[in-house]
């Protein structure tokens, strides 16, 4: 193992559950290779007195962000022809990897593609068969949004100190599974990465390259120190950041229990972001994003992430009647209006003004959705199973039009 890797798995013994521990009963061994249990173990070099290797089998909490059986964000608003995973992620959101360098969480559909023999050990046609057989794989974003005179669909029981239940409009919540694992989880914006000024820091840049064939994460300079972009809901595998605790909860999240809107994610459970009415978040009608950063060292396994951190949660987040867009074009009429084509939910869609106010492109434009505008006030929130999903065949929409407005002032 190399010095730089020697000195890193040294560092950050303690940051996973069992490291600190077993590093010192190796060292009290006096042996040369000491087992904790089968698959774990822990090897001194026989000139070098440091831990050399330190590696263990995966455990429950190890592989939970690998369960692709629930909802997958990618197959929304898809036609079966057009059920691509890498084409959505290409096209529809894209801006995620050019502002941030990651990948969609990868998992295998097909076990069986995995059984392999003496002769073909993991490997297909040269290359490791999880680079031949995986998928993308986003988990589906669950929010609500509501106003003081409506009320939550899906309730729970709010963060820890959630103080006046009256100041929350709305949550974003999404399935994981046990802590320990995930040294960061953090919540993005597309209207944040999209911004003209908008620049990665480079302790936050994803890391590509693996060492191990993407079996064990990619480690840095900065891994353990909880670098990741974003509002970090999860620090130091277990720690919720005290400027978020107002918000988070993540110890006894009620379960989503009408499986038409989202199937049953046991044995998984829910961590929820609970919005405040004094937050500038989110715009209606951008891409909400999760972040995971797994820890960067043995004995947490990876299995052929792309990137670390990935995206490993998502979902276009609106309102009852208002959504946004991003101008890609224009086109002047022969009445004298002008007709815009405008990225929504990352598909190209030709709308009208309501007057003849102008945009740019690269302008971010309020939407008003006038076939979800009810005749009598609705008495509950507005939730991401009621969202409409952009598809291909929305080339042209005549009920969304778009409004001189802006949201949080933002361009």
């Amino acid at each position: 193992m190399a010095d730089f890797d020697q000195q890193l798995l040294n560092r950050l013994k303690g940051v996973s559950p069992t490291g600190g521990l077993f590093g010192r009963i190796h060292k009290l061994s006096g042996k040369s290779t000491t087992v904790l249990e089968p698959g774990d173990y822990a090897m001194t070099d026989d000139i070098d007195a440091s831990i050399s290797r330190l590696t263990g089998s995966p455990i429950a909490y190890d592989v939970w962000y690998l369960l692709p059986h629930r909802k997958n964000m990618i197959n929304q608003g898809l036609l079966p022809a057009d059920a691509v995973s890498d084409e959505y992620y290409g096209n529809q959101l894209g801006f995620v990897e050019s502002a941030l360098g990651v990948k969609p969480m990868a998992f295998c559909r097909d076990l069986d593609s995995f059984v392999y023999n003496d002769n073909d050990w993991l490997v297909h046609q040269g290359v490791p068969r999880w680079d031949v057989f995986s998928e993308w794989f986003i988990h589906m974003l669950a929010y609500e949004l509501w106003h003081p005179k409506q009320g939550i669909q899906h309730e729970s029981n709010g963060p820890d100190n959630q103080g006046d239940r009256s100041q929350f409009v709305g949550y974003i919540a999404f399935p994981v599974g046990q802590l320990g694992v995930m040294e960061v989880i953090s919540i993005f914006q597309e209207t944040v990465i999209r911004d003209d000024d908008f620049t990665l820091p480079g302790e936050e840049q994803a890391m590509t390259e693996s060492t191990t064939d993407y079996f064990f994460s990619m480690a840095n300079e900065y891994t353990g120190q909880n670098k990741c972009h974003g509002t970090h809901m999860i620090e130091s595998a277990y720690l919720v950041p005290d400027d978020v605790k107002p918000n988070v909860e993540y110890l006894e999240v009620s379960h989503i229990d009408d499986e038409s809107v989202y199937p049953d994610v046991r044995p998984m459970f829910w961590m929820r972001y609970w919005i405040t009415r004094d937050e500038a978040f989110p715009v209606p009608g951008e891409f909400v994003g999760i972040l995971v950063k797994p820890l960067g060292i043995p004995p947490h396994v990876w299995w052929y992430q792309r990137s670390n951190p990935f995206l490993y949660a998502g979902n276009w987040v609106e309102t009852q009647c208002l959504t946004s867009g991003v101008v890609v074009s224009s086109l002047s009429m022969p009445d004298g209006s002008t007709e815009y084509t405008v990225t929504v939910h990352g598909r190209d869609i030709t709308l009208k003004t309501s007057d003849y106010m102008e945009y740019a492109v690269g302008d971010r434009v309020g939407i008003l959705k006038k076939d979800a505008v009810p005749e009598q006030p609705m008495d509950t929130s507005f939730r991401w199973a009621d969202m409409r999903f952009i598809s291909e065949l929305d080339m042209i929409i005549t009920t969304y039009v778009i409004l001189p407005i802006q949201f949080y002032q933002g361009g």
